[in-house]
């Protein structure tokens, strides 16, 4: 990379830590090309039961069997992709911004690979109508074409300007996939509660 070559650092191909395997394969991977595979090796022992007993309640109620759709940055979307199968969520469609040929690691019914935001929009729409409590993770673009608008959605990539935190909100690593987890499952717990008091989705401005 241009930034590797102005600063002589080397480089390391690894992907995106999503998701808790995401993350030790991750640390695998620098610590095999940084002669540290022992060290990597002997934490991933030490937190990986620590940090799947710590999810799998929320896991169990928010993300097995569950439908999901992901439009955002290819490599971001691939990686979300990877974190939702891991954890038994099945997921629908995964839009692609700005296109790619990588293969999938996973299975989703529907890849766009590139496709107009027109045309994901009408995607979205048409699978958020056939399926099951579906949620959407994706940016700004693909949540305003979204034409349910009771959809539960979860704001992830570039753009996501009407999301701000005022508190550390990784969502990568082990801290980032508990970061999304939770935020998954609120936005999920959200939507059942709002259909269950009020009918449809709830408004608190509309009170």
């Amino acid at each position: 990379s241009i930034l590797a070559e102005r600063t002589g650092a080397r480089l390391i191909k690894a992907g995106l830590p999503t998701g808790l395997q995401g993350t030790f394969d991750w640390l695998e991977q620098l610590g095999e090309a940084t002669g540290r595979s022992a060290r990597a090796k002997a934490f991933i022992e030490q937190a990986a039961p620590r940090s799947y007993d710590r999810v799998a309640k929320s896991v169990i109620e928010h993300f097995v069997g569950k439908d999901f759709m992901i439009a955002t940055e290819a490599n971001l979307a691939i990686a979300l992709g990877s974190m939702v199968a891991e954890f038994g969520g099945h997921i629908r469609l995964l839009g692609l911004a700005g296109g790619t040929d990588a293969e999938m690691p996973f299975a989703a019914e529907q890849i766009l690979r590139k496709t107009t935001l027109e045309g994901l929009g009408s995607a979205v729409t048409r699978l958020a109508e056939h399926s099951s409590q579906p949620l959407l993770i994706g940016n700004e673009q693909a949540i305003a074409t979204v034409g349910v608008p009771d959809l539960p959605v979860v704001p992830m990539g570039f753009q996501s300007g009407g999301s701000h935190f005022l508190y550390d909100a990784p969502f990568l690593g082990l801290g980032g996939a508990l970061s999304l987890i939770d935020r998954i499952g609120n936005t999920r717990n959200l939507m059942v509660l709002s259909k269950k008091h009020y009918g449809a989705s709830y408004d608190p401005t509309q009170e």
